[in-house]
């Protein structure tokens, strides 16, 4: 995760999968919905 500036420990390891998954799945919809607008 470049955007985060923090030091990664194990205990946010799954947060920090979480929060990716989560941003390129919006990130994905965005896209499809600005393409098929």
């Amino acid at each position: 995760m470049i955007w985060v500036a923090v030091p990664i420990h194990k205990t946010h390891t799954i947060g920090q999968i979480y929060l990716a998954w989560t941003f390129e799945t919006m990130l994905k919809n965005c896209l499809r919905n600005a393409g098929s607008a």
